[in-house]
């Protein structure tokens, strides 16, 4: 093992680099983690990236620069602090919130160990899986609801798989790009328009016995869609802001929300604890390992929306290709393996 870490780091905005860092000493409830595929997020990465996340202009200031980007990764147990004790093993592979780095210190208690059968790429999609999965949850989404999933990014697709496995019909997929409405088909939807189509509120309305949906999920996290993806609901219907919408959306709240009744929830992971409550079942670390465990039993098929995979030296290449737009992969694996030397 190696006493220093290879890190990705944006020190402002439109720069990244790798830099090495050392690693923290170990304490009694901490395990070392050799990381092995880190999932880069092409939607909060790269707002952070470009300089164009609405949190640098809230009072929180944040992200500040310099960032260190990622928060999905999955690695192998190198050593145990002594108070860990049976609670994880010497080559155990576990997934835990964690930056693009080849190294990471984390308290055993944010370690979900990766289930039997579930590769650890698989396991990478832990964080996302949860965010939508939390997001679905709080529609209320109930068997033979219609349902509009806007946006067929990571978050759009896992939003998806998860009404599909919810008893959702129809599950109508918009976005413009094919490749993506093809995936999402694979994936559960049962019916795909691109959204450069004309008239596709119409379109969902056919689909809908005339009326819109039942619920909408708002994924792309584009301000904009934000009206557009009222147009979709059906009066009464609810509207879930799931993909985070930086930017000014611009509407008419009387005719698009309030004279046609319809609830609007924010879905920002936020608003899950990290603990569960009687009065509020579902953790963050609930939603977690149940992804994980819809992986295991196969009803959760992430390795299809890993279509890229880069070495940590690509990084900088990769966030400027996303910026620039030339580059329109999903699931962008980074693997680690061979970099844990120093």
């Amino acid at each position: 093992m190696s006493d220093r870490c290879l890190q990705a780091v944006i020190p402002t905005p439109g720069k990244c680099h790798l830099e090495f860092s050392p690693v923290p000493e170990l304490g009694e409830n901490d395990v070392l983690m050799e990381c092995t595929h880190s999932l880069l997020s092409a939607g909060t990465e790269l707002c952070i990236y470009k300089g164009s996340h609405s949190g640098l202009q809230s009072e929180k200031k944040w992200p500040r620069y310099p960032y260190y980007p990622g928060y999905s990764a999955v690695g192998r147990v190198l050593q145990k602090g002594q108070a860990v004790g049976d609670r994880i093993h010497t080559g155990d592979y576990a997934f835990y919130m964690g930056n693009h780095a080849s190294q990471h210190i984390k308290d055993v208690n944010q370690l979900y160990k990766i289930p039997e059968g579930v590769k650890p790429e698989e396991g990478t999609f832990g964080k996302l899986g949860a965010i939508s999965l939390q997001g679905v949850r709080r529609s209320d989404i109930r068997l033979g609801d219609s349902a509009v999933i806007q946006g067929q990014g990571i978050i759009g697709l896992l939003a998806t798989r998860f009404a599909a496995l919810a008893g959702a019909y129809p599950i109508i997929a918009i976005d413009r790009l094919p490749h993506r409405l093809e995936l999402a088909m694979e994936l559960g939807a049962t019916h795909a328009i691109n959204c450069d189509e004309n008239d596709v509120t119409g379109k969902v309305r056919n689909l809908t016995d005339g009326k819109g949906a039942d619920i909408v999920i708002e994924a792309s996290g584009h301000a904009p869609s934000i009206q557009t993806a009222c147009t979709f609901a059906r009066d009464g219907g609810s509207v879930v802001l799931l993909g985070s919408p930086h930017g000014v959306a611009s509407m008419n709240f009387y005719t698009d929300v309030h004279a046609r009744y319809l609830r609007i929830i924010g879905a920002h992971e936020n608003g899950s604890r990290d603990i569960s409550t009687d009065s509020h079942s579902w953790s963050m670390p609930d939603c977690v390992r149940r992804v994980l465990a819809l992986i295991a039993h196969g009803d959760l098929q992430p390795g299809a929306i890993i279509n890229h995979r880069v070495s940590p030296d690509d990084l900088p290449d990769v966030y400027q290709r996303l910026a620039e737009g030339t580059l329109t992969s999903l699931g962008i694996m980074v693997d680690w393996k061979g970099y844990n030397h120093g």
